[in-house]
């Protein structure tokens, strides 16, 4: 269980990092970086940005300027060019996905069993994040593309329409995993 909780605090952090760091490489402000969900366990602010740590260390966000709400501003997220836009989203990803991938080569080399670990959980979450299912980085993906294409109203519209669906699609996926984790944890191999 530590293990599990450890790879995937590493890998949230390099996930929302990276994030972080193109959306500075294109001068998007960044609001808040946070590292987990639920109530915040401890914050601070530095250079106009909030970093938190909240109480359930599963996830993240990297929340940018204009990524929420529409604003005229012209650094704002909403306002980016759809190239910005789409390496922001892709950043984390990719990261996941190259770690996982040297984490596992590395670990094979080696025989070591906790890069092996690290580098599949990196893989699942880098890959897993491309789907489009609310609150990931697929998802955002899928709005921008269909901002891009449709306008803002129609694109807007049919986003809506799938979120929803996606969402009934997750929440059933995950009831269904239920056993299959409370069966690993009983385990030990999680």
């Amino acid at each position: 269980m530590i293990l599990f909780l450890t790879t995937l605090l590493l890998a949230t952090l390099c996930h929302e990092f990276a994030h972080f760091f193109v959306a500075k490489m294109v001068k998007c402000p960044i609001e808040i970086v946070s590292i987990g969900f639920g109530k915040t366990l401890f914050q601070f602010k530095h250079n106009k940005i909030i970093y938190k740590i909240n109480i359930f260390l599963f996830g993240g966000d990297c929340q940018l300027k204009g990524e929420r709400v529409y604003l005229k501003s012209k650094d704002a997220f909403c306002n980016l060019t759809y190239k910005k836009k789409v390496y922001i989203l892709l950043a984390g990803c990719f990261t996941n996905i190259i770690i996982g991938m040297i984490s596992l080569l590395i670990g094979n080399l080696l025989n070591n069993y906790c890069l092996l670990y690290f580098g599949l959980l990196n893989i699942f979450l880098g890959l897993g994040n491309l789907l489009p299912i609310p609150c990931l980085d697929g998802s955002c993906l899928v709005f921008i593309w269909l901002v891009k294409f449709m306008g803002k109203k129609r694109g807007y519209n049919l986003f809506i329409k799938i979120n929803k669906i996606a969402l009934k699609f997750w929440i059933i996926i995950n009831i269904a995993c239920i056993p299959w984790i409370i069966y690993l944890l009983i385990k030990g191999t999680l």
